[in-house]
């Protein structure tokens, strides 16, 4: 019980930190295209420099290399697992468009504006480690979205470029944070440190603040009457994280996997669906109303589902 409220409690202040956005949106101080300046400085400014931030704040050595190769592993093994199993779930529509919009809704988390801060949050100053680990889980993901996931929607017209790959802002920030810390940069110029904590500390009100103007933007009745969201909602929300943490406790029985690593990959497999899920589908010519809900649907879902899994979770490490 315990762990569903703190869970609980620090859902329910992302979800109070979106409010602003949301009334300003209602109120139409804010206009849709002032998402794109904040997304810009959101993932630009404020995510790199909690990935660099947190970068710094563990310890690293061959042990610490290979639990994040074994994370990125498993990120990319659970997701792309995920593409193959929602195309044999039943029930899609046989449009090939929306039925691709819905599996990636399914499958590609929002590891970046609420998996990240989310776990920021929580573990921080607790566990920091787990803070890098879900770094990881949001680098992969973005290229495995790149890669994959812009192709199971845009289809033949997909594009891929390396250097999109390559100059992937938190794999960048990663580095650096690396880096110095190897080099031990901050006990020479704690400066460096004190300047990302404030750059750092916009992730969780700036991204909040994004999906509050997005559901300004929403009416209600849309969500509500969509039936294929729920559907949306049950397979990210409930089945894949489950999967997930399933797994990684019976692995295991056998193998030392850490409970920073099994709370990192369960956080980011049961975030709600990507925001990028939007913009791909309107770049396939397809109306960006359903995509749109599945985002903001899923987020708000997530406010039940997740205390309540990660209570479940906790029985068993």
């Amino acid at each position: 019980m315990a762990e569903f409220l703190i869970m609980l409690k620090n859902v329910l202040v992302f979800v109070a930190l979106a409010i602003p956005g949301f009334l300003m949106a209602k109120k139409k101080v804010l206009q849709p295209q002032d998402c794109n300046a904040l997304s810009q400085i959101l993932i630009y400014v404020a995510m790199p420099f909690l990935v660099f931030y947190s970068a710094l704040d563990i310890t690293l050595n061959g042990k610490t290399a290979l639990e994040f190769l074994l994370v990125a592993v498993l990120t990319g093994i659970g997701q792309l697992g995920g593409c193959l199993l929602t195309n044999l779930l039943p029930g899609l529509p046989k449009d090939a468009q929306q039925r691709n919009v819905m599996r990636f809704a399914m499958v590609f988390g929002n590891n970046g504006f609420l998996g990240l801060p989310l776990v920021a949050a929580l573990f921080s100053e607790s566990l920091p480690i787990t803070v890098a680990y879900s770094a990881i889980i949001g680098i992969v993901s973005n290229l495995l979205i790149l890669i994959v996931g812009n192709h199971m929607i845009v289809g033949k017209k997909a594009t891929f470029s390396f250097k999109c790959m390559v100059t992937n802002p938190v794999l960048i920030a990663f580095s650096l944070g690396a880096i110095a810390n190897l080099l031990k940069i901050t006990d020479r110029l704690p400066e460096v440190e004190t300047y990302a904590v404030y750059l750092k500390n916009l992730v969780t009100p700036v991204s909040m603040f994004i999906i509050g103007i997005k559901f300004g933007e929403m009416k209600l009745k849309h969500l509500i009457c969509d039936k294929k969201l729920y559907y949306v909602t049950f397979v990210r929300l409930v089945l894949f994280p489950a999967l997930v943490a399933a797994i990684l406790l019976l692995v295991r029985i056998v193998l030392p996997v850490s409970d920073p690593l099994i709370l990192a990959l369960f956080i980011g497999f049961a975030m709600p669906t990507a925001a990028m899920t939007t913009s791909l589908a309107v770049q396939s010519n397809m109306p960006g109303n359903s995509a749109t809900g599945y985002v903001l649907g899923t987020t708000l879902f997530s406010v039940v589902t997740l205390p309540v899994l990660y209570s479940l979770l906790q029985i068993f490490l």
